[in-house]
């Protein structure tokens, strides 16, 4: 431990903060309440300390379990760490805990699953006695520079968190021997700059500070606090020449390495063949291991160690196949990139420590081609085989570095999926087929999923996963592999079969078959809202195609409209094609960059949410054959289309009749009140024309009112429109009666509003019925109430018109013109009634 760890007060160039009296508003609510967080630096040519304190108020018990354990992580291989203070506050009172033997110590390797071990060590000091409303105060400084950097520097200030922070304290002691080179990002504070003996200072005080929420899925490159970047350089052309010295030609190549350059170059007579089997030697032999301790994470090994090893990191294999291709007389060049932030790294100001990985660019007949030597074994030839991703990297080359674009792809498909369904050759059961190709990089994770699980324990996988959408899906037969070594190309081709395929509509008398683009599905990004204030992260690269392809009858018929989105960040396609009984929907998505920017990000997501509505095909076709198809077969709509038709037929020859027979009653109607009719004839007809007798009797008051009254008034019209106008024609009756000096009955004149209401209520109710699916069936029964609503109406007019029997009976006649109606309406009376008793037989 006292090798690594030590008790100090913090060095002069240290400025101790204080703390702020009184609890932190802005965290009250919160696990923890940051008092101070202090973050000071001196950057000195050969070395670097980083003083740290920490002040956190424990709130509540979570914040109690989440911060109850200091722990520091440090390099052991140039690092070391003073602890200056480890107290508790507790009711005002400083409880002093630090104590060097109370500190454990252990090995992390957080990237261990990634073969990549950088030895580092972590203390850990577990605070005993910590309790709700304690204040933790802690400091400590780490000291030591990787000698690998040495001659510059990179820091970065931030200034939002996504917690309150009630004082901030970031501070920079740089020795003026070196450059200080800044860039911002989202406006932070300017530093107030001084000077401390020899070295330059840069000092920040922000309290008060607001918690920042951020969204979901960012990209790693996107900067979204306000930050401060510093550093020694300010071109990326220094940085590459400083890696540059990493990466010269070994001074002797040793026997073996000749050995095997002599041989490569003994087999293969052209320089494309020869860099591929150069690059196949070092993946072929040489497996991905980093140990990344002190300079050994930046620096690369010796070709003839990691020869003699057989390991090594990206550095490592990177330099072993320069010195072969070099030796081949290959010209070659290593590239540093950034697997996260890609073509963006540029984002940030220049440093040394901007890059995670290292390719190989070689140069043959003037084209570049990008070689990552820690892939395991590549399909392809060097033209087919995947180059990467990375869209830009920094060539390293002495003075002449630079940054150069380090994407190359001459793959027409990353993955090319044809999924075919044979729908005609068994009534019940669909043959499904896929085959999936892959390409590049995909190939060869999918060469080598196959290698390490076996095709069986794949086999499972993938039935299991198509079970979610047949689930009573089985195989068929064995899949089948193959792989094309020059293209790049791997291929699994598997057999189903689908079980009682169809979804079975015995109300519609059809069946119905649904596939999906499940890749397509798979790659494309979901609906996530229509705002943002962070660009979106995408998965890059895609490049996929669905081809879902069908097999079905000559005679069917398709709707083939194409739908896509095209902007510069994605491209997607559908497209139809219907030819030899064959029909096919292709879907193909391209992701052109790594994310969705904030402009105009709701008409992109919108555009993915209509399309992703759209995916896949539903084809439906009828269960019976077409000897099959006798009226006892016919569908719902069948029969929606036959009720529309003779319904339509019967209201336009009443019509042609009501206009012979409007004036029938032209003799008499000046002796009558309105237009009474018998009760029989008024419900009977009612019933039999599905209410549209009573709009022949509204009709027939508003005509009387023109007629007698003198009112110049439209009765067709109103009388369409009864369910608006009843509120005019009910109360008018009892206002009439009293001006005919006919007595009625009493209660009509309280009842005439709120039955017009009810009437205007029971046709917005029949139409809903109509309308809403959700609706059950039984509920159309209820709109039957129709039929009788104007009963009340009629009884009132009867009874103004008590006086004259042998008229009312004259209107109560079955005339020619009602014969006709009873004609007319009685099939359409038959099948209604006949579909309301089916109702009722089943509600019972």
């Amino acid at each position: 431990m006292s090798d690594y760890v030590k008790i100090s007060k913090p060095e002069s160039w240290v400025d101790v903060d204080t703390i702020e009296e009184g609890n932190f508003v802005l965290a009250e609510d919160l696990q923890i309440g940051y008092q101070l967080l202090s973050y000071q630096t001196k950057v000195l040519p050969k070395n670097r300390i980083r003083y740290r304190r920490f002040v956190k108020d424990m709130n509540t018990q979570g914040g109690v379990e989440d911060n109850g354990t200091i722990t520091v992580t440090f390099d052991p291989s140039y690092q070391t760490v003073d602890f200056h203070s480890l107290g508790l506050i507790r009711n005002g009172e400083l409880i002093d805990l630090l104590d060097l033997e109370e500190f454990e110590i252990y090995r992390v390797e957080t990237d261990r699953d990634k073969l990549l071990y950088n030895g580092d060590l972590q203390i850990g000091f577990a605070v005993p006695g910590l309790q709700v409303g304690d204040q933790l105060d802690y400091s400590y400084s780490i000291n030591g520079m990787n000698s690998a950097l040495v001659g510059s520097y990179y820091d970065r200030q931030v200034f939002e968190y996504s917690v309150p922070v009630r004082k901030l304290r970031n501070r920079l002691v740089i020795a003026r021997a070196l450059d200080v080179h800044t860039k911002t990002h989202n406006n932070p504070p300017e530093p107030v700059e001084t000077k401390f003996g020899d070295f330059k200072v840069l000092d920040w005080l922000v309290t008060d500070i607001q918690a920042q929420s951020i969204d979901d899925d960012v990209p790693d490159w996107f900067y979204f606090r306000p930050t401060f970047e510093t550093s020694g350089v300010s071109e990326w052309q220094q940085v590459g020449s400083h890696f540059s010295q990493y990466y010269l030609p070994p001074k002797r190549l040793s026997p073996e390495l000749q050995v095997i350059t002599n041989q490569i170059s003994k087999d293969f007579k052209s320089q494309k063949k020869r860099t591929r089997a150069a690059l196949e030697f070092v993946q072929s032999n040489i497996r991905y291991l980093g140990i990344e301790l002190g300079e050994g994470g930046f620096i690369p090994r010796d070709p003839e160690l990691v020869l003699e090893r057989r390991f090594g990191d990206c550095k490592d294999v990177t330099y072993l196949l320069l010195t072969l291709l070099n030796n081949l007389g290959v010209e070659a060049r290593p590239v540093l990139v950034n697997t996260d932030s890609r073509g963006k790294f540029e984002e940030a100001l220049p440093g040394f420590t901007a890059f995670d990985h290292v390719l190989v660019r070689a140069v043959i007949e003037g084209e570049s081609y990008f070689l990552d030597a820690t892939r395991g074994e590549q399909l392809g030839d060097l033209d087919h085989l995947e180059q990467g991703s990375f869209q830009k990297g920094l060539l390293l080359d002495g003075s002449q570095s630079r940054v150069l674009e380090a994407e190359k792809s001459k793959l027409v498909w990353r993955k090319d999926f044809l999924d075919e369904y044979d729908l005609v050759s068994d009534p019940n059961d669909v043959s499904f087929t896929t085959t999936a190709s892959y390409f590049g990089q995909n190939a060869d994770w999918m060469k080598d999923y196959v290698e390490s699980d076996g095709m069986a324990s794949i086999e499972k996988n993938y039935l299991g996963y198509f079970a979610d959408f047949y689930p009573t899906i089985e195989i068929l037969k064995p899949s089948e592999t193959s792989y094309d070594n020059q293209t790049s190309k791997y291929e699994i081709k598997s057999f189903y079969l689908i079980k009682n395929a169809w979804d079975i509509d015995e109300d519609k008398g059809t069946k119905s078959f649904w596939a999906i683009p499940y890749e397509i599905s798979g790659d494309m990004p979901e609906f996530s809202g229509a705002k943002r204030t962070a660009p979106l992260s995408l998965a890059y690269p895609r490049n996929t195609r669905q081809r879902l392809r069908f097999k079905v009858e000559d005679d069917w018929s398709f709707d083939l409209e194409p739908s896509s989105i095209e902007n510069d960040f994605i491209d997607y396609q559908r497209v139809h094609s219907f030819e030899n009984a064959l029909y096919e929907e292709s879907y193909s998505y391209k992701t052109k960059q790594d994310h969705l920017p904030v402009s105009g990000f709701s008409e992109i997501m919108n555009e993915i949410e209509i399309v992703r509505d759209d995916f896949g095909v539903l084809l439906t076709m009828p269960t019976v054959s077409d000897s099959d198809k006798g009226w006892e077969n016919w569908s719902e709509e069948t029969w929606g289309i036959i009720y529309l038709a003779l319904i339509l037929i019967a209201g336009v020859l009443a019509s042609i009749g009501l206009i012979f027979n409007r004036n029938y009653d032209l003799d008499w109607r000046d002796q009558v009140v309105l237009h009474p009719v018998s009760v029989k004839k008024f419900l009977f007809l009612s019933f039999l024309t599905i209410g549209h007798y009573q709009i022949y009797w509204f009709y027939k008051n508003w005509q009387w009112i023109k007629t007698i009254m003198k009112e110049e008034i439209w009765p067709i019209p109103r009388a369409i429109f009864a369910g608006f106008m009843n509120f005019s024609l009910f109360p008018r009756i009892d206002d009439i009666g009293a001006e005919k000096g006919k007595k009625g009955y009493g209660w009509y004149a309280l009842l005439a509003l709120p039955l017009a209401f009810l009437y205007f209520f029971s046709g917005v109710y029949d139409r809903a019925v109509e309308r809403v699916d959700t609706i059950p069936e039984w509920a159309s029964i209820i709109s039957f109430i129709l039929f009788v609503l104007p009963l009340p109406v009629l009884l009132q007019v009867n009874k103004y018109n008590e006086d004259k029997p042998e008229l009312i009976a004259r209107h109560s006649r079955f005339s020619i013109f009602t014969w006709g109606l009873i004609v007319l309406y009685a099939p359409i009376a038959l099948l209604v009634y006949f579909g309301v008793s089916v109702i009722i037989f089943e509600l019972f």
